[in-house]
């Protein structure tokens, strides 16, 4: 998941320098950062960079900022599944647990523990094998 935003993120390359900085704030704060406060660090317009962004990297700074987000989160709770999902959520830059949860449903179409659960997940099977793997 974290690999596929980075080959977006690597389109970036090339393009504007306020582009490449935009994907550095956005994966330095894993995804938990305003997109707002990006344009008015770098000074540059919300559709200038909405507009780019969207041409460059194949999808728009707050969906990219929301996939980053979710992927920190889904780490964590493939690390610790015993943790509490409201711990996780804050740690990952949620507002709150209903906001991770929602998030969960947009991208995965499951709740934090259905995805878990789930046998027929490739993704969940995937990371839970890997989590399980030595060395992992």
């Amino acid at each position: 998941f974290t690999g596929f935003l980075s080959r977006l993120a690597s389109r970036a390359k090339g393009s504007p320098k306020y582009l490449t900085d935009a994907v550095s704030q956005f994966e330095a704060a894993n995804g938990a950062i305003k997109v707002a406060e990006v344009v008015a660090d770098l000074g540059v317009g919300q559709r200038q960079l909405d507009r780019e962004f969207k041409r460059i990297v194949g999808v728009s700074p707050k969906y990219f900022c929301s996939a980053l987000q979710l992927g920190k989160a889904l780490m964590a709770l493939f690390e610790n599944d015993d943790a509490y999902l409201t711990e996780l959520a804050g740690d990952a830059g949620y507002y709150d647990q209903s906001h991770f949860i929602a998030a969960m449903q947009r991208f995965v179409a499951q709740s934090p523990g259905k995805f878990l659960e789930s046998e027929t997940s490739l993704l969940a099977s995937f990371l839970r094998q890997n989590r399980n793997s030595p060395g992992a």
